[in-house]
């Protein structure tokens, strides 16, 4: 893969001085650091058939948040190579969040909480994971929210496999209805979600301005539940995170879509995995239904 990368730094940039892995920061795309007389960059590179489609919806988002006021990198462009996909960003120093001081955090945490929340105002249509033109979000299982929600309904009308499976038990499928229902008669607002909140996906230049990284698993679901359910945040730091987005987390509701987003990642799980690989979904959607206690 090295001397590919090679190969494409100098097709990008012309001459290159050193390709160094950077290690640690991404768990799915091979990331490297590229030095050149033009400057630093930095490339992502996969060689899976969604990479590219994926790197022109981060694409997208990117310079939607930027237009939100976000601090974000700046992409130059993304495309193929020999078997596989690549991104280009400037590369940019700074202390990523997880490596910075308490009182650095603490700021970064109520910054992230402002970019959610600006994030949260970007004009987007549609439904999902996968953006098909620019502003519209598709999923492949569900055209729409009110379509998942349907589905997950219509599983508690037979004998639910998530049930048998141990997820909650049998006896409660009424209790699991009054939740979707719940969220079927007060529907959240649909908005663009980054879906990786966290001290890791973000920067802390020398300047004090923090940039927001890694819009991968960006999506149109609801807000700002959703981000605060699939963000990565220390204890300690939540209310920080929600003091700097304005606003205080509506409890109910978040029970609500973190059942619902647990339940279905196990769903899939259990369509797409082997048996042995199912555990971890499972548990995560045991705690999210233990997490009703007192809601509903």
């Amino acid at each position: 893969m090295e001397k590919s990368v090679w190969t494409l730094a100098r097709r990008l940039w012309g001459s290159v001085r050193g390709v160094e892995p950077v290690v640690g920061r991404g768990s799915v795309n091979q990331v490297y650091q590229v030095s050149t007389e033009k400057g630093s960059f930095i490339l992502r590179c996969r060689r899976d058939a969604g990479a590219l489609s994926e790197y022109r919806k981060e694409h997208w988002c990117m310079e939607a948040a930027r237009g939100s006021g976000i601090c974000v990198p700046q992409r130059l462009g993304e495309g193929i190579y020999e078997d596989g996909s690549y991104a280009a960003e400037i590369f940019y120093e700074g202390v990523h969040g997880e490596c910075a001081s308490r009182i650095q955090q603490e700021r970064i945490l109520l910054v992230l909480g402002k970019y959610a929340r600006r994030l949260h105002t970007v004009q987007v249509e549609g439904f999902g994971t996968d953006l098909s033109e620019p502003g519209r979000f598709t999923d492949r299982f569900s055209k729409s929210f009110a379509e998942q929600l349907a589905y997950h309904l219509r599983m508690l009308m037979g004998r639910d496999p998530v049930a048998a499976l141990g997820a909650y038990p049998c006896d409660d499928v009424p209790r699991v209805a009054s939740v979707f229902q719940f969220l079927w008669r007060n529907p959240p607002r649909m908005g663009l979600c980054h879906g990786d909140l966290s001290l890791k996906n973000t920067l802390l230049r020398p300047d004090g301005t923090v940039m927001l990284l890694d819009f991968g698993c960006a999506r149109v679901h609801a807000v700002p539940y959703t981000d605060f359910d699939c963000a990565q945040l220390p204890t300690w730091g939540r209310e920080l995170f929600w003091h700097g987005y304005g606003m205080a987390c509506e409890k109910r509701t978040l029970r609500a879509i973190v059942l619902l987003n647990r339940f279905d990642l196990l769903r899939w799980a259990m369509g797409h995995l082997p048996s042995a690989d199912i555990g971890p979904y499972l548990q995560c959607a045991k705690k999210a239904f233990e997490g009703l206690e007192g809601y509903f």
